[in-house]
């Protein structure tokens, strides 16, 4: 191929890409999405809050962390401190793309937690994108949304689902409409791929 013919065909791909009919690799494809990630005072999961801030980040997505309380939780098996941006009482789904909430010892002193449970029912009434890592499909269960669907958890915690009427599935990642859990820090990456896939629907 001749050296004029390899620059008229750059020139061609670089006008397409400045047109808009042709994407440019750096697409943002989640720029404007807002996503909240809701985490506990104590330890949490952090393969799960940080894979999935990383990806759904570099998809342009603007990230909030919310908890119970203003002050710093670190990571169960890393030392990995997070400050949260809000306290879980003020925040509203309806501000939100997605509401994620990440598991971990922090969360199960939380199961019952009336703001985690109404903002997760919130999100489902809206059809919002409802994600829950590890332990913490659980609130989502205590919140009735998981209620004839398909969902999975960290093992131990497979009775307190059925017990809510979830359907519960072995498996890394189970997603049942706009609802994606996941049950533990194997599935990270898996999670936060099938997140940044409801989210471009």
């Amino acid at each position: 191929m001749s050296r004029k013919l390899v620059t008229a065909l750059i020139a061609v791909v670089v006008a397409l890409a400045a047109s808009g009919l042709l994407p440019a690799q750096d697409q943002k494809k989640l720029e404007g999405r807002k996503v909240l990630i809701v985490i506990f005072p104590g330890k949490f999961r952090e393969g799960g809050h940080f894979r999935t801030i990383e990806a759904l980040t570099s998809q342009g997505a603007k990230i909030t962390v919310a908890s119970t309380r203003l002050e710093k939780s670190v990571g169960m098996t890393a030392p990995r401190e997070v400050m949260p941006d809000v306290l879980l009482s003020k925040v509203k789904a309806a501000d939100f793309d997605a509401i994620i909430f990440i598991g971990g010892k922090g969360a199960i002193e939380h199961y019952n937690n009336r703001a985690a449970q109404n903002l997760a029912s919130e999100a489902a009434e809206k059809k919002k994108v409802l994600g829950a890592f590890c332990n913490a499909p659980c609130i989502l269960a205590n919140a009735g949304v998981l209620k004839d669907k398909k969902a999975t958890a960290f093992k131990s915690e497979k009775d307190n689902l059925v017990a809510k009427g979830a359907k519960y599935q072995e498996k890394d990642v189970v997603t049942d409409g706009k609802i994606v859990t996941a049950n533990g820090p194997k599935a990270a990456r898996k999670f936060a791929q099938e997140l940044i896939k409801k989210l471009r629907e």
